[in-house]
């Protein structure tokens, strides 16, 4: 979309708007293609393309909460777009070095940053600037490339690998899967009914064992997590066609003095045993499966 806008708004361009249009159905169409199979995962897998934020249950309030967060932790911008950007970015600023130009780049970053900061105004989650890098990073090159005697070229680019090298090790440690979760996959994929709706907070399970998943469609989830009574929490699973719940228990959390969806709450977990209409049917360290049973 940044893209289109720029064919079509390009301060540059002499033609008319016309070939604009189509130079700009040019870029937008391939790009739509382009994103068929993540569309129609989500739509099969997930049983959404855009989920809506869930309701409050009665007098509960259900915090908007995401670890990625600028709210909780400003500094998780130098986390995602690296030190040596914001080092460059801000000596673009001060060195002077914006040209009429750079319209070009600051066109999509300022449109973006105003739908992020509409769309994500409760969280302000940083995930979603990642689109904009591309952009950010050619202005930030803008000093580096006009840098007055080459001093600083050499920490520069040790600061480069170091950020590297460290980005590199740190995602490999975190995207290892770990044994009982595997385990948990094999026996979702092998011992559930094929087809069954999971309620899961993760893509991973519907991409490695097979099954579309339900956790941020689901409007009526705190009424789930914090229903009074067995009846108010079974509708839930049965408006959704939920089968199973499956519990990550690195995403349990305690919902003592917050209560989120980012995972599951600490006193929803604990009242598992007690729900007559679910029973455990796989567990380890990492992992438990309980299955919902139909009752009266």
């Amino acid at each position: 979309t940044a893209v289109s806008a720029l064919l079509i708004f390009d301060p540059g361009e002499k033609t008319g708007i016309w070939p604009r249009l189509r130079n700009s159905v040019t870029v937008f169409i391939p790009a739509l293609i382009i994103n068929i199979p993540d569309i129609w995962f989500r739509l099969t897998r997930l049983g959404y393309l855009y989920y809506t934020p869930p309701q409050p249950a009665g007098d509960i309030v259900v915090s908007s909460y995401s670890p990625s967060s600028l709210n909780g932790n400003p500094f998780l911008f130098l986390k995602y777009f690296g030190a040596l950007i914001a080092f460059c970015f801000l000596a673009y600023f001060v060195s002077r070095k914006f040209e009429k130009k750079d319209f070009f780049m600051w066109l999509p970053v300022i449109s973006y940053l105003l739908f992020w900061l509409v769309l994500f105004r409760r969280i302000l989650d940083v995930r979603y600037l990642i689109v904009i890098l591309p952009f950010v990073s050619i202005l930030a090159a803008k000093w580096l490339g006009g840098m007055e005697g080459k001093k600083l070229i050499l920490p520069v680019i040790a600061l480069a690998f170091c950020q590297l090298f460290f980005s590199a090790g740190y995602t490999y440690s975190k995207r290892r899967i770990p044994t009982g979760i595997l385990e948990g996959y094999r026996f979702v994929k092998e011992h559930t009914i094929p087809g069954a709706v999971l309620m899961y907070p993760g893509t991973d399970m519907a991409m490695y064992a097979n099954h579309p998943i339900a956790w941020g469609r689901i409007r009526t989830i705190a009424d789930l997590f914090w229903g009074r009574d067995e009846r108010t929490m079974q509708s839930v699973l049965q408006d959704y066609k939920i089968g199973y719940i499956a519990i990550k228990n690195d995403r349990i959390y305690d919902d003592s003095r917050i209560r989120g969806i980012s995972g599951y709450p600490l006193s929803f977990v604990k009242r598992l045993p007690e729900l007559s209409f679910l029973k455990k049917i796989f567990e380890n360290h990492d992992f438990s499966l309980w299955k919902v049973i139909k009752t009266q």
